[in-house]
């Protein structure tokens, strides 16, 4: 869940990730996410005190990020699909599209400065795909749990892989289409579990080492891959 904690004079959104670590920690990321991971039923006046002590060390940073150049898009550097990084060729002769051929990204494009907007929506035409199959086998693998088949909604999010509607549909990060399956899955098991816990309550994570016992691992691979991602091309997607 996400809060702004404007009323104890904390300044900055953060996310609370529930485990079963013993002690509290905090983490700033280069894209000025902050996320405060707590041990599970860990009261809200101690999350609030802890971050309240540790404001300074959090706004400094923010600041510290901020003052970097953003990274941007290169042609030069190997883009990701599924957890593999592929390096790119670049044609300006039709036909006109990406493919996956030769171990390589090949671009046609009548420019390079088409090419992000162009690998942008093979990106999102692949994930329309994938994500699609790898519900279906996910909600498959939890038909004990009889969820009603939910409805899958694909956009960007900064800080988030993807959320559940009380009304009972998904939205999964565009950007995991550069991930690997298990991590896609992963974030699908997590999702679909709030379809019957919709809390991060002990009951949620109960269910999550039900259906998926390695999901503390797959989350930490999550995390780690996430560091090395390039830019997503420009031009959106």
């Amino acid at each position: 869940m996400s809060e702004q904690l404007e009323k104890d004079n904390v300044p900055f959104a953060y996310e609370v990730r529930y485990s079963r670590r013993r002690t509290l920690a905090l983490y700033v990321y280069p894209d000025q996410r902050v996320e405060l991971r707590a041990p599970r039923g860990c009261p809200e006046h101690v999350l609030q005190a802890f971050l309240v002590e540790r404001r300074d060390w959090v706004e400094r940073k923010l600041q510290e990020f901020a003052r970097r150049p953003p990274r941007r898009f290169s042609l030069a550097e190997p883009q990701p699909y599924l957890g593999h990084f592929y390096p790119l060729s670049l044609h300006q002769e039709p036909p006109y599209g990406v493919w996956l051929a030769a171990g390589r990204l090949q671009l046609r494009c009548r420019s390079p400065e088409e090419a992000p907007r162009l690998l942008a929506g093979w990106y999102r035409r692949q994930a329309e795909t994938v994500f699609a199959a790898r519900l279906a086998a996910c909600h498959q693998a939890m038909a004990w749990l009889q969820l009603a088949v939910p409805r899958l909604r694909l956009r960007r999010m900064r800080s988030r892989w993807g959320s559940c509607s009380s009304h009972g549909s998904i939205t999964l990060n565009l950007e995991l289409i550069r991930y690997p399956l298990r991590l896609i899955d992963y974030v699908l098991v997590h999702e679909l579990c709030h379809l019957r816990e919709f809390h991060h309550g002990p009951a949620f994570y109960r269910l999550m080492d039900a259906v998926l016992p390695d999901w503390p691992q797959r989350r930490q691979e999550l995390r780690a891959l996430a560091g090395r991602m390039p830019p997503w091309p420009d031009g959106g997607g």
